[in-house]
């Protein structure tokens, strides 16, 4: 499926706000949007062959963030405008927060958070995983700019939907 993937998608849909990079012929991809979800295929490697082709030789389903307790729209007075979203909730201590992907489809901003795929399993001292949570508070901005005037939706991790507004065309 991904391979079909990044061949049937154009390029400037298919990455998010992560930078991929290319060193002796692997090109390194952060993340990549599926239809279904954003960020959902991570840690995408893609070697050139000989022949010039690009071969797939490794990438990590993103693990979905489960116990998210609230979700603040912020949105500045400033023009333009801003608009944040403050994202509170919390993990097991033996686990990491990683990627948050952002997308926007049909004036709906899709954002998931996502587990650290190489989360720790062990704590410090090297003993079984304790029951304990580390709670958290992520700051998420949405690429608003240049949008125009009009409503929008967003809607974190599938749970947490919301309405903002902007007045006016956001573009200088």
């Amino acid at each position: 499926m991904l391979a079909t993937l990044i061949g049937i998608l154009p390029i400037g849909t298919v990455f998010s706000d992560s930078n991929p990079s290319f060193v002796d012929g692997i090109l390194t991809i952060p993340e990549i949007d599926s239809a279904e979800k954003a960020g959902e295929f991570q840690e995408v490697i893609l070697q050139f062959t000989d022949q010039g082709e690009l071969v797939l030789q490794d990438y990590k389903n993103g693990v979905q963030v489960q116990v998210i307790e609230n979700v603040e729209l912020i949105k500045t007075e400033s023009f333009p405008v801003q608009v944040l979203l403050r994202v509170t909730g919390y993990i097991s201590v033996c686990l990491e927060l990683g990627q948050i992907s952002t997308r926007v489809l049909n004036n709906k901003f899709e954002v998931i958070l996502y587990y650290l795929n190489n989360a720790r399993l062990l704590t410090p001292g090297g003993f079984g995983c304790v029951a304990a949570v580390n709670f958290f508070t992520e700051i998420i901005p949405l690429p608003v700019y240049a949008l125009a005037a009009g409503e929008y939706e967003y809607d974190v991790n599938g749970d947490f939907t919301g309405i903002f507004s902007l007045l006016e065309d956001n573009e200088l």
